[in-house]
C-alpha cells in the first residue's frame, strides 16, 4: 500500500497548471530584480508571497484534499480516498500508461479492456515500486521500462530537506551577513538604527532582509531542481541504463549548488 494522490485528468492538469504559474512568476520577478533598480525588497516580497508562495500553498492544498491510498493485492487495485473507494480487476486492465511529462509529479493512468480509460489517475509516493507491483500481479508488462518510470526510479530516494530547514533557518545566515553591513554603512554600527530609530525599526529591517534571502534561495533551489529533473528525464528518455548514476550526478551538483554554493556567492559578494 502507498499513499498516493487520486484525481481526475482535468485535477491533475490544474495543479500542474497552478505550480507553474507560481514557478514562472518567481523567475519572472528574479528577473525583475536583476535588470531593475526600482525593485524594493517589500515589493520582492509581496510578488513573491501573492504571485507564488500562494500558487504553491494552493496546489499543496489540492493534494491534499485528492490524498489518499493506492494498493494491488487480491487481483485488484484498489484507490481509496476520503470521499470514494475505487476497485479495479487487473484482469480488466488493457494497460498501463505513465504520464511522459512527470507534471506535477510521476503518475499513470489506466486503460481498461472496454477501451476506455480509468476515470482517476494517480501519483503514487513510489511509481516505479507501484508499477513493479502492477506487473508482478497480471497487469500488461513494459510499463516498468517506459522512460517516465526509469526516471521516477530513485527520485523517492534523493535527499532532501524540509522547507523551513533549507531557506528559513539556514536563510538567516546570509541574510544577517547583508544585514550587519547594512547597518555599519547607513547607521555606523550593527545596532546602530536600534539606537536612534528604536527596537522595531532594527528588527523590520533585519525582518526584510531574512524575507528577501528565503525568496532569493527559494529561486536559486527551483532553478537547480528544474535543471536536475529535465536532465535525468533527458537521460531516461535517451539512455536508460544511464540514468541511475545521472541522477546520482545531478542530486550532489544540486546539494554542492545551495550548501557550498550559496556561502561562497555571499564571500565573493563581499570580495569583489
Amino acid at each position: 500500500m502507498q499513499r498516493a494522490i487520486i484525481h481526475t485528468r482535468a485535477g491533475r492538469i490544474a495543479v500542474a497548471v497552478v505550480l507553474g504559474a507560481g514557478t514562472l512568476a518567481l523567475f519572472l520577478l528574479m528577473r525583475g530584480v536583476a535588470l531593475r533598480d526600482d525593485v524594493t525588497p517589500e515589493a520582492t516580497i509581496a510578488s513573491f508571497a501573492w504571485l507564488t508562495l500562494l500558487p504553491w500553498t494552493l496546489a499543496w492544498l489540492l493534494d491534499r484534499a485528492w490524498a489518499g491510498e493506492a494498493d494491488v493485492a487480491d487481483g485488484l487495485v484498489v484507490l481509496r480516498r476520503r470521499d470514494r473507494r475505487v476497485e479495479v480487476p487487473i484482469t480488466s486492465i488493457a494497460g498501463l500508461d505513465p504520464w511522459r511529462l512527470p507534471l506535477p509529479g510521476p503518475g499513470l493512468g489506466l486503460r481498461l479492456a472496454s477501451g476506455r480509460r480509468l476515470a482517476y489517475e494517480l501519483r503514487p509516493s513510489d511509481l516505479a515500486a507501484f508499477v513493479d507491483a502492477l506487473e508482478r500481479s497480471g497487469a500488461p508488462a513494459g510499463a516498468a521500462k517506459s522512460a517516465a518510470v526509469v526516471y521516477a526510479r530513485g527520485r523517492r530516494a534523493r535527499a532532501g530537506y524540509h522547507p523551513i530547514l533549507k531557506f528559513v533557518v539556514f536563510g538567516f545566515a546570509p541574510a544577517a551577513i547583508f544585514f550587519n553591513a547594512h547597518q555599519f554603512i547607513a547607521y555606523g554600527g550593527t545596532f546602530g538604527q536600534y539606537y536612534l530609530e528604536g527596537p522595531g525599526a532594527w528588527l523590520q529591517t533585519l525582518a526584510v532582509f531574512w524575507a528577501t534571502m528565503v525568496v532569493y534561495l527559494t529561486a536559486w533551489a527551483t532553478l537547480w531542481r528544474l535543471a536536475a529533473e529535465a536532465i535525468v528525464l533527458a537521460a531516461a528518455h535517451a539512455m536508460p541504463p544511464a540514468t541511475p548514476g545521472v541522477r546520482r550526478a545531478v542530486e550532489v551538483a544540486c546539494w554542492l549548488a545551495y550548501w557550498v554554493g550559496v556561502p561562497a556567492l555571499v564571500a565573493l559578494r563581499f570580495l569583489a
